[in-house]
């Protein structure tokens, strides 16, 4: 990860701005972030939450964990995009969650300009069209400005990572562009999506139980 240039502020992960972000690429109404205030199975049992994604950030230092660990699959016609920079994460993971889920964009939004540039090129190839896709980027920074905690300077390395879970076939699938590949972890749908997907978050808070930087936001019809 130290080679990735290092060109976007970086975006808070609270719901209203992940929603005003996913507006802004294009998202459609009817559809929003709502924070998921407990990732424990007790408590999602009590209080389910249908969603079609799922945005889990958690500290880079784990990284290390994430990429030993799950094998790449088939990934079926899911869009994956390979980081293009440290600080387009949260970007980068609602994108992977836009392009998958069942939500609908509106034609000609700057979000679906770049998934039809990006639809023949390889993940690498469309990390580097992100990058240089001026009207997302300028997006990103308008959000990277709001939310509750000051953004940091462009260049400065921000400790935080995100990755995206989406139900699409069936299937539980987590998008993370320093993987090589999406990973499947076993049937799901958008009912039991968070529940699903909270296994796996909490074996990363597990490497680090007392950490207080994990959060998760889902991105349900409203």
């Amino acid at each position: 990860m130290a080679d990735l240039l290092l060109k976007w502020l970086s975006v808070e992960a609270n719901p209203e701005v992940m929603t005003k972000l996913a507006r802004q690429l294009g998202l459609v109404s009817g559809w929003e972030f709502k924070d998921v205030l407990g990732l424990d199975g007790h408590v999602l049992a009590d209080e389910p939450i249908s969603a079609c994604g799922l945005l889990f950030v958690y500290p880079s230092k784990y990284e290390g964990h994430r990429l030993a660990q799950g094998s790449a699959e088939d990934p079926q016609g899911l869009l994956f995009v390979k980081y293009p920079s440290r600080g387009a994460g949260a970007t980068l993971a609602l994108i992977h969650t836009l392009a998958n889920a069942d939500v609908t964009l509106d034609p000609g939004s700057s979000l679906d300009r770049f998934l039809c540039a990006a639809k023949a090129l390889t993940p690498s190839e469309r990390g580097s069209l992100l990058e240089t896709d001026k009207d997302i980027q300028a997006a990103h920074e308008t959000c990277a400005k709001q939310g509750q905690s000051q953004p940091l300077e462009v260049g400065k390395d921000s400790d935080l990572h995100y990755i995206a879970f989406v139900s699409a076939r069936g299937k539980l699938w987590e998008l993370d562009g320093c993987k090589g590949a999406p990973l499947a972890h076993g049937p799901t749908s958008e009912a039991t999506l968070v529940k699903d997907a909270s296994h796996v978050c909490r074996d990363i808070i597990s490497q680090q139980p007392d950490d207080i930087r994990f959060s998760a936001v889902a991105l349900c019809k409203n």
